[in-house]
């Protein structure tokens, strides 16, 4: 007998389990995907703490940094050196006064200024690196001060470098000083240079200021930190005529008086002067010199005789073709209001001397030696010698005459050379506008570029090179007014346009090239000249 079973199975009414080997292959699965999670959880909590670390990093680096750049650029107090001066070698940072006082200084854990640690932060090192660096070439350093110092900040975590800024302190732009042309301006002393004019040094201003155009004149005195009353009074009288009048003392050394003698255009010996002292530091100078004293005719060659004293009040100009006494006509001439000690030379005067003046019926008193002229001996005068009339230590300046005091400025200004004789076809300085027959016309206008840094008043309006409008343009007359100028740019005036030539090119620019630069902004930093 056959049975049939028919069993009916209705689709999705049985609830089934994972076998065994379906749990065996999903356990894997599931530890990957596990540590997948893991993984990327670590990952951004070392990144988090990166981030945090270098943030604290910065911190701390921006914070020593900006004390550093506080501090002067180089030791305001004591003699300037690089490192830290002796009262701060003791690490101590509350007594550093300028910027290299930090340098190869290090502290761990961190700390304030005072000494007192920074609290939590065992594991931190900040140190510090000081170094001269090129102007031209920041990344370059170098052996000397040329007034930019590179600064580096270094904070460490547990020995490892996290961050490091680089910082400059520069000395900065040296202040204003009296700058003397015809007139004076307040200029910083490499733009009075470039302009041709001469700076009165530091500390100087023009309201403190009397600009002098005459020539140079070292006057040698007794003691130049203590001179006689008669010495100040015969400076007084030569600046009066516009001359500067620097001293010298009798006694300085031969390379003394060699350094001094290069800076001035003649020499002044005063009568008062130990005649022993000086001896012969000024007989082979090439600059003028006029002497008063006549206990010097020997050592300066200009006579082997000696010299007599004579009390008077005249002279007689024997020869007024010379500059010196051309103003005066032959004859007896007044010098002084009283009788004087005068000076006479009776014998062995050198024969290259021109005798402009005696007194005492015929005693050689007021004579020259032109250069090259025979001094005694036969040896060639260096440069241009004048001894003057008057010549003993109680002469009373306040007895010469305005007739003496004329001879004694012409006097020196033939020993320097400044002597103006309209017609002799030389065009001496300042007769470029009174003397056409020498110096010819005027230009009609200074010429920007030709003539506006050459010290003269070319079209002889009053007004010399930057003073004069016609000037205004001129690179010499515009760099350093404080203006980035529309015909300066950072190259041709960093005085006036500044510019940054490292770091990020965006941040990168040159005022006055032409180029509208990012780092530029709305062109302040240019006053306008990109």
């Amino acid at each position: 007998m056959t049975m049939s079973v028919s069993i009916k199975i209705r689709s999705g009414s049985l609830r089934g389990g994972l076998t065994l080997i379906e749990m065996i292959i999903s356990i894997p699965l599931v530890g990957i995907a596990l540590a997948a999670a893991l993984n990327t959880v670590g990952a951004s909590r070392i990144a988090q703490f990166k981030v945090s670390i270098g943030r604290e990093a910065h911190l701390l680096a921006q914070d020593l940094m900006t004390e550093i750049l506080l501090q002067d650029y180089e030791e305001p107090v004591d003699t300037p050196e690089f490192g830290q001066e002796a009262m701060e070698e003791d690490g101590d940072r509350a007594e550093y006064d300028d910027v290299d006082d930090y340098d190869d200084w290090s502290s761990s854990p961190p700390e304030y200024k005072d000494g007192m640690e920074i609290s939590n932060l065992d594991d931190w090192e900040r140190s510090v690196a000081v170094v001269w660096a090129d102007p031209s070439d920041i990344s370059q350093v170098v052996g000397s001060d040329q007034g930019v110092k590179r600064i580096t900040v270094t904070a460490r975590h547990n020995d490892v470098p996290v961050a490091e800024l680089v910082a400059l302190k520069t000395i900065g732009l040296p202040p204003l000083e009296a700058c003397c042309f015809d007139d004076c301006e307040d200029l910083r002393a490499e733009v009075c240079a470039v302009r041709g004019g001469t700076a009165q040094g530091p500390g100087s201003n023009c309201a403190g200021t009397v600009c002098r155009t005459g020539p140079a004149v070292l006057f040698v005195v007794t003691d130049d930190a203590n001179p006689t009353a008669q010495e100040l009074a015969r400076q007084a009288l030569i600046e009066s005529w516009d001359f500067h009048v620097p001293l010298i003392s009798d006694h300085a050394s031969q390379a003394e008086f060699a350094a001094a003698a290069a800076e001035v255009d003649a020499c002044y010996i005063s009568v008062a002067i130990a005649a022993n002292e000086l001896g012969t530091k000024l007989s082979t100078v090439s600059i003028g010199v006029v002497n008063a004293n006549p206990l010097l005719l020997d050592d300066l060659g200009f006579s082997s005789g000696a010299a007599f004293y004579v009390r008077l009040s005249v002279a007689d100009v024997v020869d007024n073709t010379h500059f010196i006494t051309s103003t005066f006509a032959t004859g007896t001439l007044t010098l002084s209001t009283s009788d004087q000690w005068f000076v006479q030379v009776t014998s062995g005067l050198a024969s290259g001397a021109e005798v402009l003046a005696t007194i005492d019926n015929g005693k050689s008193s007021l004579f020259v030696f032109v250069s090259g002229a025979q001094l005694v001996g036969g040896t060639p005068a260096p440069g241009r010698r004048v001894q003057l009339l008057w010549g003993d230590p109680s002469f009373d300046l306040n007895a010469l005459t305005e007739d003496a005091q004329t001879i004694m400025k012409r006097a020196i200004e033939w020993a320097a050379g400044m002597e103006k004789v309209c017609g002799d076809g030389k065009c001496d300085v300042g007769e470029e506008c009174d003397c056409a027959a020498d110096c010819g016309a005027p230009a009609a206008f200074e010429q920007p570029g030709v003539t506006c840094d050459d010290g003269m008043d070319n079209d002889c309006d009053g007004a010399t090179d930057c003073a004069d409008i016609n000037c205004s343009a001129d690179l010499a007359c515009s760099c350093g007014n404080g203006t980035c100028d529309p015909a300066e740019d950072c190259n041709t005036c960093s005085n006036d346009c500044p510019s940054r030539t490292f770091g990020k090119p965006s941040g990168q620019y040159c005022c006055g090239n032409g180029i509208a630069e990012l780092a530029e902004g709305n062109g302040s930093l240019c006053d306008g000249n990109y």
